[in-house]
């Protein structure tokens, strides 16, 4: 303590007693971190140059709260991922991403993120970079993204690679209007595979290309999956397509499957 600072170092430990929290959100991390807190501007500096993680290690973070400045808070950090299935709790709190319904599993790979809130408002930017992980049991070789949060509208681009699945993947999230849209470009690859990961049940399998756009909203709840696709070959409900050009709709929750096409 010297001249209106309080500095200091605490050790985070976690319970190894319970290495599964009662509380899912809980965040756990172990390591050190230093600590200064301005008594008379009321302001905390907090670094940690390495903690250790459920998803990996979180390296260089620094936070600064500065509430009589008009960035009221500031996060820094990088992170390297082990384990991507315990990502869903950190991006629903830093960036504003729910990713629970994807079911992530496995995989490594890196993270960073930079965070200010001004007057009140979040504005948010970060890079993801995931290798070998599952989603909804269904495999993907690399996932690479760029999300930006401004207040409550969350959007993202992701590049995805698969022997069985190629494209790219544009988000919108709005959290205040419980609202998100992802739209598919450029798909290329097997159909049921991605039919998996979105957990829609259509019976639809062969590869196909095509662009299409998965939605759900609270006013109308259910994913809804539209889109128009090519294909050398196709078996819908048991029915064989060959050379096709067609149109998806299907909403989940209800009894209505459209899938139109031309051979």
């Amino acid at each position: 303590i010297s001249h209106g600072l309080i500095e200091g170092t605490v050790e985070l430990k976690p319970d190894r007693r319970n290495p599964i929290p009662a509380d899912p959100h809980e965040f756990r991390a172990g390591g050190f971190a230093r600590f200064t807190y301005d008594t008379k501007e009321k302001s905390v500096h907090i670094s940690a140059p390495d903690l250790q993680t459920e998803f990996g290690q979180l390296s260089n973070l620094r936070v600064d709260i500065t509430p009589n400045e008009k960035t009221e808070l500031l996060v820094d950090l990088q992170s390297t991922l082990k384990e991507s299935a315990f990502l869903d709790k950190y991006s629903t709190f830093y960036i504003n991403l729910p990713l629970a319904q994807w079911k992530l599993s496995g995989g490594n790979g890196s993270a960073n993120l930079h965070l200010e809130k001004i007057k009140g408002h979040f504005f948010i930017t970060s890079d993801l970079l995931l290798r070998d992980f599952y989603s909804c049991g269904e495999k993907i070789s690399a996932l690479k993204g760029h999300i930006q949060t401004e207040k409550e509208i969350t959007t993202g681009v992701f590049n995805f690679y698969d022997k069985d699945l190629q494209g790219e993947a544009q988000l919108r999230l709005n959290s205040k209007a419980d609202a998100y849209t992802i739209r598919f470009d450029d798909l290329r690859g097997e159909s049921k595979k991605l039919l998996n990961i979105l957990e829609i049940d259509l019976d639809l399998q062969g590869r196909a290309r095509g662009n299409f756009t998965y939605s759900d909203n609270s006013e109308n709840p259910g994913p809804m999956l539209t889109g128009t696709f090519q294909a050398d070959n196709l078996r819908f409900y048991g029915f064989e397509f060959e050379k096709t050009r067609g149109s998806l709709t299907h909403k989940q929750s209800s009894d209505r499957n459209d899938c139109k096409g031309k051979r």
